[in-house]
């Protein structure tokens, strides 16, 4: 009877490695982080949207994305096509960062407010991707179809963390730099303005009359605290004078773009836009549902006479 020679340590713990269950639980926890990154700036900051990197109509989803594999990967169903499919993910990253740090980048803009050197972001997709590689999930792993609860879970988490964030994300709050204002050559005019007991729509109109834009406000934003008291501004530039109206109301607003100037308006998470996110909410609620009572539907072939 020929007996099979024993594995060396080496060969043990090699093996050990490439099936380590560890791998994508880290790879997994770092999409997770940098998509919490990303969508904390999203919903607290405009972005300088110099390109399409930095747009919010990429990073917005982009940002979902990355939250979906990290919980794809942290539930192990499939394993080996979201290796694949996070692989490709990394390496598109890693292209992105070196194309960065070879521009001279200050920062990748990936972690959200988080100022991180492209070259450290280079570092870090070198070694997710080459953990990946390294990671070799077996064949008959779980499977959405054997593990139905843990698809369950995922989704779950999914829509109770992506529906608020993403309403969050449209509906944003600026609490820091206005971009989009302060890169507008229009409005590096200077303020002059000295009232006393004067109320924001008369400094809204004097920002207008020096910009020569049209800046308007929605009904809603002055209503609860007209006036701002006595004004002193002397070579203020017009953008720091709209970012104090924005920031000195009783509601949160924003300044949105408009066709001749700027307009001002309340942020409302829940507003007339909001039926695409609530049919949202329903079709994710009935997809849960209906992979709840596939939990109770027997597989094809599964029950068979003893």
């Amino acid at each position: 009877m020929a007996i099979a020679p024993s594995l060396s340590w080496s060969a043990l713990l090699w093996m050990g490695v490439r099936r380590s269950p560890l791998i994508p639980c880290v790879v997994g926890i770092v999409l997770l982080a940098a998509a919490f990154l990303k969508a904390y700036a999203l919903a607290t900051e405009s972005l300088p949207e110099k390109s399409l990197l930095t747009s919010r109509s990429l990073l917005l989803p982009l940002t979902l994305f990355e939250f979906a594999l990290g919980l794809w990967l942290l539930s192990g169903l499939h394993a080996r096509l979201a290796r694949y499919v996070v692989m490709f993910l990394f390496f598109t990253f890693l292209e992105i960062a070196l194309y960065q740090a070879l521009a001279d980048e200050r920062s990748c803009g990936c972690l959200g407010k988080l100022s991180v050197h492209p070259w450290i972001m280079v570092f870090v997709d070198s070694i997710c991707l080459l953990l990946l590689v390294i990671w070799h999930p077996p064949r008959n792993g779980a499977t959405i179809w054997s593990h139905r609860w843990r698809l369950v879970t995922v989704v779950a988490v999914f829509i109770l963390f992506s529906v608020p964030g993403t309403t969050h994300m449209v509906y944003y709050i600026p609490a820091g730099v206005t971009h989009y204002l302060r890169q507008d050559p229009r409005l590096q005019r200077s303020i002059n303005l000295s009232v006393r007991n004067a109320t924001k729509q008369e400094v809204l109109q004097a920002i207008g009359k020096a910009t020569g834009l049209d800046l308007t406000a929605d009904g809603k934003v002055f209503d609860t605290r007209p006036r701002v008291g006595t004004v002193e501004l002397h070579g203020v530039p017009a953008w720091a004078a709209m970012e104090f109206l924005a920031q000195d109301q009783a509601v949160p607003a924003r300044w949105v773009v408009r066709e001749n100037g700027y307009e001002l308006v309340t942020v409302v998470p829940l507003g007339n836009d909001a039926v695409p996110t609530l049919l949202g909410v329903v079709v994710c609620a009935l997809w849960v549902g209906a992979m709840l009572l596939s939990g109770y539907i027997p597989r094809r072939g599964s029950a068979r006479a003893a």
